[in-house]
């Protein structure tokens, strides 16, 4: 089975980003009250994805601790991986022993007998699976690679991704991979990975957070009449395989209905893009159409295709806002962007992410876009999506 993440089909797409761009990993900035568990705080460099690694449901410490400074086991890994591709699901049964050391009433036995299913983790030799052993930044490397391309051999590594890691590593060629994808940045300013080392449960939150952003994972979606099979079109900038297609089979048709959201008469779309973006935010007030204001309005309200995602003014507001622009920059194709105004900023489709342009004051908050991103979408009133599961 092709392993992807999937689009839930009642529309609450299950992953999240984080913007602005390389600020997955940053501290909280002060006044923040990121405070998941009682041993995580803003203090810890990782809060911010653990906070969202518990939001999305892949964690559930036990004891109401999370444990940040502990090594992930395999068990625990395991769990993850599962929670992380099947957001919202029970966890899966376990009937037999899918090895010698993992009991059927084991806590994880479910989720090791789906990962060995799926090929994505193995057993040794003796026919154990080492559930409570820890896993290495390396092994870690190799379990997110098999994740994002089951059944695809390691890559090759033909030089070093880091100083520490050499061309003849087991997982220089996942290392390497996970490096060009952006999942890790490595250590003492990008010089050394620390292969051997274990991965911490903190360190592993953002490592998941950032596999959930990831292109692949995130354009999932396609207007049915835009070419045959899976066409994505991806940004210039994007750095993916944009010729790269994915069968029609396990697709899901996703329909423009009632929206939860009081939006008005809008275009089609702009129902489907809305009812994507905010359940999975958080959002609960985005507003849509609106009356024009004479002549000289060039708002996209008037004609139903722009939509105002309402974030409020705090730091967290702030921070939520960076969240959805960077969603909505990621998904620019599906989307439909037109161009997207966040803090007295805009973007245009189209454009590098980090290409904003300042705007000119307009006189109040709202009016500058401080409370709200606003994204104006291209006309095009196709009520349903194709996405992948």
């Amino acid at each position: 089975m092709t392993l992807l993440l999937p689009v839930v089909v009642a529309l609450v797409v299950p992953l999240v980003v984080a913007t602005p761009a390389n600020a997955l990993n940053a501290p909280a900035a002060a006044g923040d009250t990121c405070a998941p568990f009682p041993d995580v705080n803003a203090d810890n460099v990782h809060c911010a994805n653990v906070a969202w690694l518990a939001g999305q449901g892949i964690t559930k410490p036990i004891g109401g601790r999370y444990a940040p400074d502990n090594g992930v086991t395999r068990g625990a890994m395991t769990a993850f991986l599962f929670r992380l591709t099947h957001p919202g699901q029970a966890s899966p049964g376990c009937t037999e022993r899918p090895f010698a050391d993992v009991p059927v009433d084991s806590t994880f036995c479910g989720y090791i007998t789906w990962a060995a299913d799926e090929g994505l983790a193995f057993g040794y030799g003796d026919g154990r699976f080492g559930p409570a052993e820890t896993v290495s930044r390396g092994a870690m490397a190799a379990f997110l690679y098999r994740l994002r391309h089951p059944g695809v051999p390691a890559p090759s590594c033909t030089e070093q991704p880091f100083k520490d890691v050499r061309e003849t590593s087991t997982f220089c060629g996942v290392i390497t991979w996970l490096r060009s994808v952006g999942v890790t940045v490595g250590s003492q300013q990008g010089t050394v990975y620390k292969t051997r080392e274990d991965v911490t449960r903190a360190s592993m939150a953002t490592f998941l957070r950032r596999m959930a952003d990831l292109p692949e994972n995130l354009w999932q979606c396609r207007v049915p009449d835009r070419g045959p099979a899976w066409d994505r079109d991806y940004p210039a900038d994007s750095g993916s395989d944009s010729d790269r297609h994915y069968p029609r089979d396990g697709h899901t048709t996703l329909a423009a209905t009632s929206s939860r959201y009081a939006l008005g008469p809008v275009q089609p779309r702009a129902v489907l893009v809305a009812e994507a973006i905010g359940p999975r935010f958080g959002i609960t007030s985005i507003h849509g159409w609106r009356a024009g204001r004479g002549a000289d309005d060039i708002s996209d309200h008037p004609a139903g295709l722009a939509l105002d995602f309402m974030v409020g003014t705090t730091d967290a507001g702030e921070q939520l806002g960076w969240d959805v622009a960077e969603y909505i920059q990621r998904n620019q194709s599906w989307i439909g962007v037109k161009y997207v105004i966040f803090q007295q900023q805009i973007w245009q489709a189209g454009r590098p992410y980090d290409s904003w342009s300042e705007m000119e004051d307009r006189g109040s908050p709202t009016a500058n876009h401080m409370d709200h991103v606003h994204l104006s979408l291209t006309p095009d009133n196709a009520a349903t999506l194709s996405c992948r599961r």
